[in-house]
């Protein structure tokens, strides 16, 4: 009984980090960043309605450019 309700709490949290995580986790660490950014520019009283849309722009494209550099002949 005690090794099944092992097994679904590995098997659980095994699926949230591929989920979360996945392939990239440079994607995951951006979305920490934007959240806990915008987070704290409201906190100091500055609107950050623009620092999501740069926050994602940045993200992508430093995950585009990390993964074209890995495998360049793969895309």
């Amino acid at each position: 009984m005690m090794r099944r309700i092992s097994d679904l709490i590995v098997g659980f949290a095994r699926f949230w980090y591929d989920f979360i995580i996945g392939d990239d986790w440079m994607a995951a660490a951006g979305v920490l960043v934007m959240i806990g950014g915008a987070y704290g520019l409201v906190r100091v009283g500055i609107p950050a309605f623009w620092f999501g849309p740069t926050a994602v722009l940045i993200t992508v494209s430093l995950t585009i450019r990390r993964a074209l550099r890995r495998a360049p002949d793969e895309y």
